[in-house]
């Protein structure tokens, strides 16, 4: 499945066309790399749930179901003597970058083993593990690595 890449005000997003749904897969703030949220493909909200859970993005949530719009059903074929102009866009897929999988893999982990691993939305971005059943913080750290030595103990 290809993943598209939507950035907006420096947020940027990471999603996929799902079954004709948009699905978020990565939100992170550009200028840093440091992700809001990650989700497994299994486990990634639509845009009405990402909507919901952060509505203060909504510039990016609308430049995703534009673009989204622009991909499903992309603009008709110049006519004959239209000359199409450089700046057309076209959603292409991108390759993903070694972060996002990283932590698309640890997210993976930390559902097997009955955590849900988030971000913090404000600074200083701590990633926490939630219990599965209760959604209870289990452990908090402000860097990936220790979420991941805490998983192996």
């Amino acid at each position: 499945m290809d993943e598209y890449r939507t950035e907006v005000d420096g947020w940027l997003a990471e999603w996929r066309i799902d079954h004709h749904r948009i699905r978020i897969m990565l939100v992170c703030n550009g200028s840093d790399s440091k992700p809001l949220a990650s989700f497994t493909p299994a486990s990634a909200p639509d845009l009405a749930q990402m909507r919901e859970l952060f509505p203060n993005l909504s510039g990016l949530w609308d430049a995703i179901r534009h673009e989204y719009w622009a991909e499903v059903f992309p603009p008709p074929r110049p006519s004959r003597g239209r000359i199409r102009s450089v700046n057309d866009r076209r959603l292409r897929p991108v390759p993903i970058d070694p972060m996002s999988a990283r932590i698309q893999a640890l997210t993976v982990r930390a559902r097997r083993a009955g955590y849900r691993l988030v971000r913090s939305s404000t600074s200083p971005y701590d990633w926490t593990l939630l219990d599965g059943e209760d959604c209870a913080p289990s452990y908090s750290a402000v860097e990936l690595e220790k979420i991941e030595q805490w998983l192996n103990e």
